[in-house]
């Protein structure tokens, strides 16, 4: 990977930056409060979204001269692997943060931060990797040979990508774990093995007594014999006992209910009989008051229509008083006014052209005058205007005069019209009153009293109703006492015909013994070999269950086995993942690899040592005619020239995954005489990296200007 540009806007000090970078070594030179370091953080919070590196909150990072609405943001443009990526956080507004892919047609931006982060991911970007050998602060650039040797390894770990292998580790122990549970078996087959053969002989034996008892079984057809035996004597006994029900039935039927049947029929029989007596004495009173009543309503008829009559008199005598008397002026034709409305009509026209000619007389000064048949304006004659006043001033009153002619002929008309109405309408209701009052003929009155006559049919109507209740209940009596000697009746001739079937029925003793005794003999046998089925199906159970115990203790004793063969090759493998194991050994394989690299980086230094990887994953720096001693033990200034010679190597070996290193104020710390040094060496290491790998350095040191590919100066 390596940095092609870096754009900040209202970021910390800087209000806004943008710089390109050479792919090659690159100082950042800069006073104290420039923004150097600011810068190289920027670019790591860019490329892993992580601001932690900053002692402020992201938001406080905003510059402080910046407006309200002002962007404040840092973009940065990179290659890694070959795919060129744009990414950019924003400290404020919206869509924090973009990715985009410039060499890609479609889906080429992303603003989400975890698909962001996901995109990198695609093309290797790893946060570990970085942290771990490429944004190097001052307090880190030495952790490769200051750090406790477990803290290396974690380190080297994830630099190989071995980091897996603690999770195997711990998954192996969970399958050995499992594994030592299964080995631990009873292997008990002898004894299983003896137990199914004890069952099977027991088995055995009960199905020769099964046999036996089979052999006690009845022929089919002395069974079916004997059985018909029993079984006569059996329907015998049953008829007995039917008998005798059916006689305690029939005592029981004559005393409970045939004889109260018979009883209650002849009383509600005498009851009938009463009731129509009385119904006979009745009957001539009863006549003679509904003779009386019917003569009595006759009257009330009578005497209804009768006041109607009257009533409908008086009425017609005030609808002859409603007739107007006949006019002393004879009756007027519709033709006639019909005649008198046309001149009407015709005198509203005079008048309307006699007012018009006035008019136009008026406004031409009488010397004009509207010529009557084709409307044109003539010359007026002398009286012209004389004549058309004369004309306005006369026909209202015609016209007022003929209006009121026409409504009194009206009015006459509609009294004859109104008088020929109310006169056929009285005669015709006077002829049909006249016709109703000749039918009418007087009723004399009744003799008798009426509500003796009314008591007299309600005494007859009561003891109807009387009867014909008797009547019902007697009919429900007579049913009943039916159905009683129907049952009754039934009851006999069963008795009848048991009686007759019991007299053939009757069984030799001798022989139904015989036949008794042997069907119990075989229910006996055939109980046995139900109860010796029982206990051949439970010993044949039990003989499974045994086998099928004996086939899982086989089983368990192969699985026990291969469990035992597995758990040595788990632990095995367990052996190699472990950290002291593959990690460790891939960790020092790569160092060994690397320390061609890091003695070549030494000697463009021009360094007068060299190293060798050591099994702690630190170094051994040896000097000629000195004793070898540790790397740790080296003056700041050669252990910043074995620094950057290592994560050089480091970058260069793992190129795929880093390709680049950030140092960040690696002469703090060191003396003039040592910078003076590291200056020379730079310039020797420069060209090794030029157009290869990317190496930026921060550093206030103005010595190490001249050795750098590209200077960029803040402040």
């Amino acid at each position: 990977m390596w940095i092609k540009g870096i754009r900040v806007e209202n970021v910390g000090p800087h209000k806004s930056l943008d710089v390109k970078l050479r792919l090659g070594s690159v100082g950042v030179f800069g006073s104290n409060g420039s923004g150097k370091s600011t810068l190289i953080d920027l670019v790591y919070s860019a490329l892993t979204n992580d601001f932690g590196r900053f002692p402020a909150a992201k938001a406080d990072l905003v510059n402080l001269a910046a407006e309200a609405k002002a962007p404040a943001y840092v973009e940065v443009d990179a290659e890694h692997n070959g795919v060129a990526f744009t990414v950019r956080r924003g400290l404020r507004g919206k869509n924090p943060h973009v990715l985009t892919f410039p060499d890609k047609e479609k889906d080429n931006t992303f603003t989400d931060a975890r698909l962001i982060a996901d995109e990198l991911g695609k093309i290797g970007l790893d946060k570990r990797l970085l942290d771990f050998a490429v944004f190097k602060p001052q307090n880190q650039i030495y952790s490769f040979i200051d750090v406790i040797p477990s803290v290396r390894g974690k380190a080297y770990q994830v630099l190989n990508r071995t980091e897996d292998c603690e999770t195997f580790y711990a998954v192996l122990g969970d399958a050995l774990k499992a594994y030592g549970n299964v080995a631990a078996v009873v292997d008990n087959s002898d004894e299983l093995t003896e137990r199914a053969a004890t069952l099977a002989a027991e088995r055995d034996a009960l199905k020769a007594e099964k046999a036996t008892q089979e052999g006690n079984y009845l022929l089919p057809d002395h069974k079916t014999r004997a059985a018909e035996i029993v079984e006569a004597d059996r329907r015998f006994l049953q008829q007995q006992e039917e008998l005798e029900r059916l006689k305690g039935e029939a005592k029981r039927l004559y005393a409970d209910v045939l004889e109260p049947a018979q009883q209650k029929e002849a009383k509600l029989w005498q009851r009938v009989v009463d009731l129509e007596g009385q119904l006979r004495e009745v009957e001539p009173a009863a006549q003679a008051a509904r003779d009386f009543l019917q003569r009595w309503e006759q009257v009330q008829a009578y005497r209804k229509q009768r006041d109607r009559l009257d009533k409908e008199a008086a009425e017609l005598e005030k609808l002859r008083d409603r007739v107007p008397p006949k006019p002393a002026a004879g009756e007027p034709t519709e033709a006639e006014i019909q005649g008198k409305r046309v001149v009407l009509s015709k005198l509203v026209a005079e008048q309307t052209a006699a007012e018009k000619r006035l008019t136009r007389l008026t406004q031409a000064g009488k010397k004009l005058d509207t010529c009557p048949t084709c409307g044109q304006d003539v010359p007026a004659d002398t009286g012209a205007y004389a004549e058309a006043a004369a004309a306005v001033a006369a026909l209202p009153a015609k016209i007022a005069a003929l209006g009121t002619q026409i409504a009194d002929k009206a009015r006459l008309l509609h009294t004859y019209a109104e008088r020929r109405s109310l006169l056929r309408e009285w005669e015709v209701r006077k002829e049909a009153h006249d016709r109703a009052a000749l039918a009418l003929t007087a009723v004399a009155e009744p003799e008798g009293d009426l509500p003796e006559a009314r008591a007299t049919l309600a005494q007859l109507t009561d003891v109807t109703n009387q009867l014909k209740s008797a009547k019902a209940f007697h009919a429900d009596a007579d049913k009943a006492k039916a159905a009683a000697w129907a049952k009754y009746e039934a009851n006999t001739d069963r008795r009848t015909e048991l009686e007759a079937e019991l007299a053939d029925a009757k069984q030799d003793e001798a022989r139904l013994k015989r036949a008794k005794d042997r069907l119990a003999e075989d229910r006996a046998a055939r109980l046995a070999v139900a109860t010796l089925d029982g206990r051949i199906a439970e010993y044949a159970a039990r003989l499974r269950e045994t086998k099928a115990d004996l086939a899982r203790v086989r089983e368990r004793v192969k699985a026990s086995y291969r469990a035992r063969k597995l758990a040595e090759i788990l632990e095995r493998a367990r052996d190699v993942v472990h950290r002291d194991g593959l990690p460790q050994r891939v960790a020092q394989a790569n160092l060994h690899r690397m320390e061609a690299d890091i003695n070549a980086g030494l000697a463009h230094f021009g360094s007068p040592f060299w190293v060798e990887a050591d099994e702690d994953l630190t170094f051994v720096a040896h000097k000629p005619g000195l004793p070898s001693h540790t790397a740790g033990l080296l003056s700041g200034g050669q252990k910043m020239v074995l620094a950057v010679a290592f994560w050089n190597a480091v970058a260069s070996m793992y190129r795929q995954d880093i390709g680049m290193l950030v140092l960040d104020e690696p002469t703090a710390n060191l003396d003039a005489a040592n910078v003076t040094g590291l200056a020379e060496a730079m310039a020797a290491f420069t060209g090794s990296v030029r157009g290869k790998r990317q190496l930026i350095m921060v550093t206030h040191a103005d010595a190490l200007r001249p050795a750098f590919d590209q200077v960029i100066s803040l402040g």
